[in-house]
This record gives structure tokens, sequence and C-alpha cells, in this order.
């Protein structure tokens, strides 16, 4: 958020609260894929458009299994609640409570109300891992809840271009 103006702090969340979240992993070859994301989009490229199932991403792309193994067993051995990989290998879902998540990220949580009326958790540090996991996690989605992606359109005749944008409404 870039005001504070807009959110009141509220207290501190109970301990019990659950918190859903992802980890997001580092694809395992970030030019090769930045190299398919520009073939795909490039027209008269011959893989213009030749898009990959989630499955398939996620074999060519994604985290390797030795790497989701690990970031799993180290959330784990934290205390908190570790889901299947997404398809695509890029994404871990954790459940915790604000009490768990806290001791295994070394953050603290408080509960903000905004000027809206919604409320919400955010993490107050940034979280932290262990070095051995640490350069195969790209971040964390959902331990702020205070954002979310609002997909916005534009163009003309029914065609147009997306844009994601962070809201704090």
């Amino acid at each position: 958020m870039s005001s504070t103006s807009t959110r009141t702090r509220c207290r501190a969340p109970p301990a019990g609260t659950t918190l859903r979240f992802q980890v997001a992993l580092a694809p395992r070859d970030p030019q090769a894929l930045a190299d398919f994301v520009s073939a795909v989009s490039t027209p008269g490229s011959p893989q213009y458009q030749q898009y990959l199932t989630a499955g398939t991403f996620g074999a060519r792309f994604g985290a390797t299994p030795a790497t989701i193994d690990a970031v799993s067993a180290a959330l784990r051995s934290r205390g908190l609640s570790v889901g299947a990989a997404a398809a695509n290998g890029l994404s871990i879902p954790v459940t915790a409570t604000v009490a768990q998540a806290s001791a295994a990220l070394h953050t603290s949580f408080k509960q903000y109300r905004l000027r809206s009326g919604r409320s919400g958790l955010a993490n107050t540090t940034a979280p932290q891992l262990p070095a051995s996991i640490a350069a195969q996690v790209q971040g964390f989605v959902g331990l702020n809840q205070l954002t979310h992606a609002t997909a916005q359109y534009s163009g003309s005749e029914g065609l147009g271009t997306a844009a994601t944008t962070l809201s704090s409404a």
C-alpha cells in the first residue's frame, strides 16, 4: 500500500487465525522461459501461439521435483501444512495459523481496516527462510490480504489487452 492514511491498524490478529497462502518458486531455467515466452508471443515465430498445458510447462520450466521436495520439507519442518505443488511447478499452497506462520517465517502480522470498511491481515516484515531454500523461493502470495489483483481490459471491437493491477479496496 502506498499510503498509511488509507488504512488503520486495528489489532494483532488472534494467534489461531488460519492463513492460506502460496509459496512462489523460481523457474528452473529463467532464460529458457523468457525465450519461450518471446517465441510464443512473436508473430512469425514457429512457436507463435503454441501454448503449453500446465503439466508440460511444469516439466519444462517449473521447479524441479527435488526443489519442490526440499522447499516442502523445509516448510513442514517449521510446522506449516504444505499441499501438493501446482501442475506448473511454480507454487506450493500452505496453510498455517498466524502463530505458526509468524514463527516459521520470522515475521508478525497485524490486522488492518481499510477506509472502504474491508479488513485483512498483513505481515509486518519480510518473511525469512532458511538459506538452504531461500534461492528457490521467489516470494509469497497471500500473506498480505490487503491487496488483490484485478484484471482490467481495454481495446476495441471486443479485442483488448489485459492488465493486472493491485488494489487495496
